[in-house]
C-alpha cells in the first residue's frame, strides 16, 4: 500500500513540472478599456448610464423692433398721405412661431395694431403696442401727431415779385416765416399773411386770412388777393403846399376773417426824404399830402414816400421854388375882368407844370383899403369900383403878386 501511494504522488508531481503542449505560451493579463470608450455601464450615482444624451427645450426670447414709432394722423378724405400714417413692427422671436403671437394696443383710438404687427394711426396721442406669447412679451411706444401742408398763392402777384408767407398760431405765436409751401404741426385757427416781395426783398403787397384750418396729412391750398398800393402821380409843389397824389390801394383794403371778407383802412403815413408829411385820405385812389415846410434848394426832383399798411411806395415830383404872375401890372376899367396867368419854377429855375395854384386879392381886411374887385379860383379878376388892388397867387410857402389899378 505504501508503494501505491508513492507512485501516485510521483505521477502528480511529474504532471505539474511538465506543462501540456496544447496550452502554448503564458496569456497576458486583461486591462480595462479607456473611459472614452465606455459604452453603457453605471453613472456616477451608481445608476445605469443612458445610451443617448437627454433632450432640453430650446430657450424662448421675444423682442420688438423698433421700440418707438412716430406716425401721423391719416388723411380723412382717403387721399394719398403725405406723411407716414402706418408702419409694421417686427418681432424678434426664438423658440416659437410668429403665428402664436398676440398683439395689443393700449389705446386703439390712437393707434390700431393687427395680427401681423401693422400699426395704423387714428388720432393724435400716444399708445403702447404689446406683443406677447404666454408669459413673454415686448413693447413699443407709438406717438401719433397731426401734420398738414399749406400752399399759399396770390391772385394778383405783381410782375417780377415772389411770394412769402407768415403763419401764426391761435395764440399769436409765429409758426413760420418764409416759403409759401410749408409743413405745419399746428392745424387749427391759423392766421396767414402773404407778402409779395421784389428781387431786393422790399414789400410790394400783403394779404391776410384769419381762422384757417388745415386738413391732416393733405395739402391745403390758399389763394389770397393781395392789397397792393401804387402811386400813379404826384403833383409838383412848393414847401408847405398841399399836393394831390393819385393811385390805387390807399384806403379800401380787405382781409378774410372767419368766413367773410372785411374791408378796412390801413395805417397811412407820408414823408419826403425823411421829413414827415401830413396825409389827408380822400378816397382809395386819391390823397392830399402837405409837403414839409423845410424843403428848399437843389435838387429840384424829390421823392414822396407813402407807407400804406406797411407797404412803402414812392414817386417823384418837382419842388417849386418860385412863382411869377403875368402881367405884374394892370390898369382896368370898372366892370371889366382879366384872367391872370402864373408860371411856377422849380428850385433850379426851370418852369414846371402841374402845379395847383391858389388865387386871391388883398382887400380892406389886409390894408384898410376898400375892395375894388373880386378874384375867382382860376385867376380871373373882376373890377367893381375904382381904386387899387393886389392880386396874389400862392403855392405853399411860395407866392407872387401883381398890382391892379381900377379906373
Amino acid at each position: 500500500m505504501v508503494g501505491v501511494g508513492l507512485v501516485a504522488a510521483g505521477c502528480v508531481a511529474d504532471e505539474a513540472l511538465t506543462p501540456p503542449a496544447s496550452l502554448g505560451s503564458t496569456p497576458k493579463p486583461k486591462t480595462s478599456p479607456a473611459s472614452s470608450e465606455v459604452k453603457g455601464g453605471f453613472g456616477p450615482t451608481g445608476a445605469p448610464a443612458s445610451s443617448s444624451a437627454s433632450t432640453t427645450p430650446p430657450p424662448v426670447s421675444l423682442t420688438l423692433y423698433p421700440t418707438s414709432l412716430t406716425l401721423y394722423v391719416p388723411s380723412p378724405g382717403g387721399a394719398q398721405d403725405l406723411y407716414v400714417a402706418e408702419a409694421v413692427l417686427r418681432p424678434g422671436v426664438t423658440g416659437l412661431a410668429t403665428s402664436s403671437l398676440v398683439w395689443q394696443s393700449s389705446n386703439s383710438g390712437v393707434a390700431l395694431v393687427d395680427a401681423s404687427g401693422r400699426v395704423q394711426a387714428r388720432r393724435a396721442g400716444s399708445a403702447t403696442v404689446t406683443v406677447s406669447y404666454q408669459s413673454f412679451l415686448a413693447t413699443a411706444s407709438v406717438t401719433v401727431l397731426e401734420k398738414g401742408r399749406l400752399s399759399v398763392s396770390a391772385t394778383n402777384l405783381p410782375s417780377g415779385a415772389h411770394l412769402a408767407a407768415d403763419v401764426y398760431g391761435q395764440d399769436g405765436r409765429k409758426l413760420w416765416s418764409g416759403d409759401p409751401l410749408v409743413d405745419l404741426s399746428e392745424l387749427g385757427n391759423l392766421t396767414v399773411e402773404a407778402r409779395a416781395l421784389d428781387a431786393g426783398g422790399s414789400l410790394l403787397g400783403v394779404g391776410r386770412w384769419e381762422g384757417l384750418t388745415l386738413v391732416p396729412n393733405e395739402t391745403t391750398p390758399l389763394s389770397l388777393p393781395l392789397n397792393v398800393p401804387t402811386i400813379s402821380s404826384v403833383k409838383n409843389g412848393a414847401a408847405g403846399a398841399m399836393v394831390s397824389v393819385t393811385g390805387v390801394g390807399f384806403q379800401n383794403w380787405s382781409s378774410w376773417r372767419y368766413g367773410a371778407w372785411q374791408a378796412y383802412a390801413p395805417p397811412l403815413t407820408a414823408s419826403v426824404e425823411g421829413q414827415e408829411a401830413s396825409v389827408v385820405p380822400i378816397s382809395d385812389s386819391r390823397l392830399e399830402v402837405r409837403l414839409p415846410g423845410g424843403l428848399a434848394g437843389s435838387p429840384a426832383t424829390r421823392q414822396l414816400a407813402l407807407s400804406v399798411g406797411g407797404v412803402t411806395v414812392s414817386a417823384p415830383f418837382k419842388l417849386v421854388g418860385a412863382l411869377a404872375i403875368q402881367p405884374p401890372l394892370l390898369t382896368m376899367s370898372v366892370g371889366a375882368s382879366h384872367s391872370f396867368g402864373a408860371i411856377a419854377y422849380d428850385t433850379e429855375g426851370h418852369p414846371v407844370s402841374g402845379v395847383a395854384l391858389g388865387w386871391g386879392v388883398l382887400g380892406s381886411s389886409d390894408f384898410g383899403a376898400p375892395v375894388v374887385g373880386e378874384m375867382d379860383d382860376g385867376g380871373t379878376f373882376w373890377a367893381s369900383r375904382a381904386g387899387t388892388a393886389t392880386v396874389v397867387v400862392r403855392q405853399g410857402l411860395s407866392f407872387a403878386t401883381a398890382s391892379v389899378t381900377v379906373q
